[in-house]
């Protein structure tokens, strides 16, 4: 199923899903946000009110709250509800790249490309903590599942794992790839990033390199222009739908596109499955 959402006047730079899989959202070079409903692809609400490109946004684990994140240096904080703005987060030099909640909600990392990232009370809109460490521009960040860990992906071939609750480092790994999103695996041991699975050791913390592994583990990812699940590429993207960005939910893709169109598709895993099957 394939269903195409229009509305952005310029390249789509992210989306996501929110965590009940209701809403989609995608932030565009149009200085704006869209809020799209997943069931029929109409347009909830349009958010205004950055002054420069939006490179990313994220859902609160409540989806409640809606961030983004914008080359104006500044992250902005909605009502996913009503579209409204709650608050404006600054204190970054330069473009901000990314955006994550932690899972209760009460912290916001923030990526950027002044080389650090920065820790928000979500309820207050304060600046608890500024990471530095990076020698590049950072490009995504993540927190774990029970949120004692921070990872943060940057320009400079690095992931550093931090403790989210004193700003120090854990672990340095080096990355044969650049990095542009991320997220952990429930248990902690797995990042999913944006061309496959990294296997984390830093439970031993022996750890010092990570090589990217080619399986996509059953997820859903897009990997050099095919829709990967489960080690197969299984659709080959046409030129128009080459992905400037994608978020997956279930079976569920997004993917934005430098036209500003946004793809929207379910992918029929149990036809998949009986395929494998019968090949075997």
């Amino acid at each position: 199923m394939l269903q195409i959402l229009e509305g952005h006047t310029d390249w789509v730079n992210a989306v996501a899903f929110s965590p009940d899989g209701q809403l989609l959202a995608s932030a565009s070079d149009d200085y704006t946000i869209k809020l799209w409903d997943a069931a029929t692809g109409t347009v909830r609400g349009t958010l205004e009110g950055h002054t420069l490109e939006v490179n990313a946004v994220a859902f609160s684990l409540d989806g409640q709250l809606l961030a983004s994140a914008s080359r104006d240096q500044t992250i902005k904080l909605w009502d996913a509800a009503t579209n409204t703005m709650r608050g404006t987060l600054e204190g970054h030099t330069h473009w901000v790249n990314a955006v994550a909640f932690s899972f209760d909600g009460q912290l916001l990392a923030s990526a950027s490309r002044d080389n650090t990232i920065k820790l928000w009370d979500v309820t207050t809109g304060t600046m608890r903590d500024t990471l530095e460490g990076h020698t590049d521009w950072v490009n995504a960040v993540a927190f774990s599942l029970d949120g004692q860990l921070l990872a943060s992906a940057s320009d400079d071939h690095t992931i550093k794992l931090w403790d989210a609750a004193t700003g120090k480092i854990i672990q340095i790994i080096t990355s044969n790839v650049l990095i542009q999103r991320m997220s952990f695996f429930p248990n902690g041991s797995h990042l999913i990033i944006d061309r496959g699975v990294l296997t984390l050791d830093y439970f031993s913390f022996n750890a010092s390199q990570v090589q990217l592994k080619s399986s996509s583990s059953s997820y859903l990812l897009i990997v050099d222009d095919w829709i990967s699940w489960n080690k197969q590429d299984i659709l080959w993207l046409p030129h128009d739908f080459r992905a400037s960005c994608v978020a997956t939910h279930d079976t569920r893709l997004i993917i934005g596109h430098k036209s500003g169109k946004v793809s929207f598709m379910k992918i029929d895993i149990n036809h998949l499955l009986y395929k494998e099957w019968c090949r075997k």
